[in-house]
């Protein structure tokens, strides 16, 4: 995994059931993954995030880190689902990566620190 599969995201806004985060501009470099909505329950009122993206999918999923399984395409992202973990509620849901970046990607990982 190298540094560009680390995006530092700020709090925008809050949905009724979920917390949005933006990518933060990091010296031009074209985004990943743009926006990120992420659980509320989970955001914990956090002012910021940082997600790791390992587009081999070697991650260990716990409490911070889900897989997600590509579920289809749009012009410019591919389109991921979190995959279910029995008795866990999910973080994301749905995760949207830039087609430059998560080329060939079937499935990853994802972990989120909070600030």
């Amino acid at each position: 995994m190298d540094l560009d599969s680390i995006v530092l995201m700020t709090r925008k806004k809050e949905t009724p059931g979920a917390v949005v985060f933006t990518e933060n501009e990091v010296g031009g470099k074209p985004p990943i993954i743009g926006s990120l909505y992420v659980k509320k329950y989970h955001a914990n009122g956090a002012a910021s995030i940082a997600v790791t993206v390992d587009k081999e999918a070697k991650l260990t999923v716990d409490a911070d880190t889900r897989r997600f399984t590509k579920k289809k395409e749009t012009p410019g992202c591919f389109v991921y689902s979190e995959q279910e973990i029995p008795g866990t509620a999910p973080i994301i849901g749905t995760l949207y990566l830039k087609r430059w970046f998560a080329s060939g990607a079937e499935a990853v990982c994802v972990r989120i620190a909070k600030d």
